[in-house]
């Protein structure tokens, strides 16, 4: 479980009690009887300069401080799913979904990709995620993909379900993103047809 540019409380922390969205989700993941696991992208990286609460709302930092989305957030996913594999014995063949919420949706939908954000052509395997849930994410960013190379484009390796809320209590400019998400879904150039 992937949180937002907020972080992992949304402007509260444990000490204080706090039990936000994101804990939510994984107690009642776990209830179902999934290994549910929160990836806190921020806090190991946190400048001793700033203090907790200061480095968890990535939303109001800028450049180089801030952790970026398409490339160390996706870095996460993957340590997080070695982790599971080491520690837990996790069996990947069973299925291993992503669920993220606005930036943390965007890393998900790039760990999700059947190509490299560079590149045109497939990655040789599709990612070991069976899976994906995205919850409003930043789309309209082109997920860091390069649209300008020959026929660059974003497709998810496996199933993915998107959810762009119009009533969203977390997120108050959500119904403002799906537009230019459809938008970049149409105009992206597609790959050319494979030749035998």
């Amino acid at each position: 479980m992937m949180h937002g540019c907020g972080g992992m409380w949304e402007g509260d922390y444990p000490g204080n009690g706090a039990t936000r969205e994101i804990e939510r989700w994984g107690r009642e993941l776990a209830a179902q009887g999934y290994v549910a696991l929160a990836i806190d992208s921020y806090e190991a990286r946190r400048p001793t300069t700033m203090t907790y609460v200061q480095y968890q709302n990535q939303c109001a930092l800028g450049n180089p401080v801030r952790v970026q989305p398409y490339t160390t957030r996706v870095a996460d996913i993957g340590a997080a799913l070695d982790y599971l594999i080491d520690i837990y014995d996790v069996n990947t063949d069973g299925g291993v979904g992503l669920l993220g919420w606005s930036q943390g949706a965007e890393a998900v939908l790039v760990a999700m990709a059947k190509t490299p954000r560079t590149s045109n052509i497939p990655h040789a395997t599709d990612p070991p995620y069976a899976a994906g849930v995205a919850f409003y994410p930043g789309c309209g960013a082109a997920l860091g993909y390069d649209f300008n190379i020959g026929g660059g484009y974003w497709r998810p390796a496996n199933p993915m379900r998107l959810h762009m809320g119009d009533a969203d209590g977390t997120v108050s400019f959500t119904d403002a993103r799906p537009a230019p998400a459809t938008r970049k879904t149409i105009t992206a150039p597609r790959p050319a047809a494979p030749t035998s």
